[in-house]
């Protein structure tokens, strides 16, 4: 079996995400040498880098080269990151084309537990689709042109301390030990997925049970917003300063990531939370949420949540006063508000601007009302 691995990026033009002192294209080929040296203790194994050193090589380029050589598998090697520095969570881009899709899905979803086992949460396996309904990313359509299943493998966002703690630097040899970890990780999962033997190791995945996907035609994307979002009450307490109520959400054509709420009506948001999931690519309908009440005032309890390509939903309003609870459907500024980019850097701040311009729409309306009643007390 012959395996490609493409470390992402290349050279001082293209260094792929760089924050906080960590660059990408660094990390990509240093976890990718641990992978090729791993996966060559594997019998009947051969890999190949598509860069073995800083330098640029063309997106084409690699996929030339991986057909050069006959490859059997294609893997691109990527780290992460966003704008709005608020996303984290490993996911897999694969092929729309199911062929290929169901190739390679079973190493995919080994790559995912690999992920799991680190403590990396996942963000799922994904398709992305181009102007053109072709495949968007330029190494999965290219090495499919090839007949060659490929997938690009995005560890991790190297811009937030919930996945960066997988990455130690508190010293030299800690930070060469995450990367080898996670190279470790990724060649044993490929292994498994494609049941590999190693006389070396001592390991035989041969029989290994894998999860194989049967999709027919195009695996789309999923372009739309999640169906449905409710808030219902399940406790509350005064004494001891607690509030705990239901999420329900549904997305049909896709699944649930991550949800966020308020108990001020949107003024405030917790941080981006994990939806709870079955799997990569199905997540449960309701999600119980317990939070600490800091002040006597009533509770306007909403939520947010974003579906596993970043769209979002708002839920309807659950307002708590003096003990008494009622539904309210949300402020018509947020009612269906579909948030497209979750990972964009105006995103919170867009949430604040849709919040305020309802605040600033009612102030304003109680002034004009306020004029219009002296007006008409000075005209009686």
């Amino acid at each position: 079996m012959i395996i490609v691995l493409d470390p992402g990026h290349g050279s001082s033009e293209y260094e792929g995400a760089s924050y906080n002192g960590y660059i990408e294209k660094d990390i990509d080929l240093a976890v990718a040498k641990v992978i090729k040296d791993r996966l060559e203790k594997y019998d009947d194994v051969t890999v190949y880098l598509t860069r073995d050193s800083d330098v640029s090589v063309g997106l084409k380029e690699r996929c030339d080269f991986a057909k050069t050589v006959n490859a059997d598998y294609f893997f691109s090697i990527h780290f992460n990151s966003s704008s709005s520095h608020i996303l984290y969570g490993s996911e897999i881009w694969l092929s729309s084309k199911s062929k290929f899709y169901n190739k390679i899905y079973p190493v995919a979803n080994e790559l995912i537990n690999g992920f799991h086992q680190i403590g990396l949460s996942d963000r799922g396996i994904k398709t992305k689709l181009g102007k053109d309904n072709q495949d968007y990313y330029a190494v999965i359509k290219y090495s499919t042109q090839y007949n060659i299943p490929s997938c690009i493998i995005e560890h991790c966002y190297l811009d937030n301390n919930k996945d960066t703690v997988f990455l130690s630097r508190d010293s030299a040899m800690s930070y060469a030990s995450s990367l080898t970890a996670f190279g470790i990780s990724d060649a044993d999962a490929i292994a498994r997925g494609l049941k590999l033997k190693s006389t070396f190791l001592g390991v035989d995945y041969s029989s290994n049970k894998v999860c194989a996907s049967n999709k027919k035609g195009i695996v789309k994307p999923d372009v739309t917003a999640p169906d449905s979002v409710n808030v219902s009450l399940i406790s509350y307490s005064k004494n001891n300063s607690s509030v705990s109520f239901n999420i329900h959400a549904k997305d049909t054509d896709g699944y649930i990531q991550y949800y966020q709420y308020s108990l001020d009506g949107g003024r405030t948001f917790s941080d981006l939370l994990l939806w709870p999931k079955k799997s990569p690519n199905e997540a449960y309908e309701d999600c119980v949420v317990s939070a600490n009440i800091k002040t006597d005032n009533a509770l306007d309890i909403v939520a947010i949540v974003h579906n596993g390509y970043d769209i979002s939903n708002v839920s309807n309003v659950l307002h708590i006063e003096k003990g008494l609870y009622s539904l309210k459907p949300a402020n018509t500024l947020l009612t269906g508000t579909v948030v497209r980019d979750l990972g964009r850097s105006d995103y919170i701040s867009s949430l604040g601007v849709i919040i305020s311009e309802g605040l600033i729409l009612g102030i304003t309306f109680f002034i004009c009302l306020k004029k219009y009643l002296r007006i008409k007390i000075k005209n009686k």
